[in-house]
């Protein structure tokens, strides 16, 4: 082997041995970085990263940025609370803290919640204990509000609820399950949220509605009623009936009862019908008296 390709392995044999130092001194020094993600919590604050040496203390510039990474920032309808890592709550972030492996520092928020409050203007309640309906909600919940069942008001029905939103004028059905952050309508907002974090009232006012009844009159029980509509609640007079012309030919009306048997007679003007009714007319043949003329004779 000639000198000249003697230095020349000697050289190449150098420069492998340097790119290969040079190559795993990368490789460990990569591998030995892990990864700490800073989790907002929250949908409307991008998460961010940083990287540290395995086991190297956080520092004083890493604490700074997770100090600062939620300054001017709000998660809508919460309050921030404290950081965990990796899911342990309890756990303070400080410059000398240190990680083995990739881990995640997450923001804790707490819901705002609020007090449900009802409002049943000028109607009543003896079936409904509206205590069980009083309560807290989280901001993120759901609510399931009052069905009609139990509630009056005279005549009128309970026909939903209306939350305050200044007017009144956003509607939900009567037992309508709804999202607190969908409504987003606080009645009162506290100045400083109380105790049990408690930021303020949502108030839901009553809809009370006419329902319309059937007054369903059978000249036989296998006919097609003639039917008249009234308001739930009201009478029903003997003049109103006489102008349905209800009629069967060779028959007069002897009265009108709510069952077949006519045993339960209708007090015209006095009962009031509060659902559909069906009425059964009795009906008295028509008499007639017949007399004979002998014209001169007799019989």
């Amino acid at each position: 082997m000639s000198r000249t390709t003697r230095l020349y392995l000697s050289s190449l044999i150098g420069f492998l041995i340097v790119v290969l130092a040079a190559t795993s001194f990368v490789y460990f020094s990569f591998i030995d970085q892990i990864t700490i993600t800073i989790n907002s919590n929250a949908t409307n604050i991008p998460n961010t990263e940083i990287r540290l040496n395995r086991s190297a203390a956080l520092g004083e510039g890493n604490f700074n940025i997770i100090s600062n990474f939620l300054a001017g920032r709000t998660r809508p309808g919460h309050v921030f609370s404290h950081w965990a890592v990796d899911n342990v709550s309890g756990m303070e972030i400080a410059p000398d803290m240190r990680f083995s492996s990739n881990s995640t520092i997450i923001a804790v928020w707490t819901p705002n919640r609020y007090q449900i409050e009802f409002d049943l203007s000028g109607g009543a309640s003896p079936g409904v204990d509206l205590s069980v309906f009083r309560q807290v909600v989280n901001f993120e919940g759901s609510y399931t509000l009052p069905g009609a069942t139990g509630f009056e008001n005279g005549p009128l029905v309970l026909g939903g609820w209306r939350i305050q939103d200044g007017a009144f004028s956003r509607e939900f059905a009567a037992g309508a399950t709804i999202n607190i952050d969908d409504i987003r309508m606080v009645t009162t907002q506290f100045a400083n949220p109380t105790a049990d974090n408690v930021h303020g009232i949502i108030l839901f006012r009553a809809v009370w509605r006419v329902v319309p009844v059937e007054l369903r009159f059978f000249t036989t029980p296998e006919a097609t009623p003639v039917v008249q509509v009234i308001d739930r609640g009201a009478t029903f007079t003997q003049a109103q009936v006489n102008n349905l012309n209800l009629a069967m030919a060779g028959n007069t009306i002897a009265g009108f009862y709510y069952n077949q048997g006519f045993t339960q007679p209708i007090a015209w003007g006095v009962d009031t019908f509060n659902v559909n009714t069906n009425i059964y007319i009795r009906w008295e043949l028509q008499s007639f008296n017949i007399r004979f003329d002998g014209n001169g004779g007799t019989f």
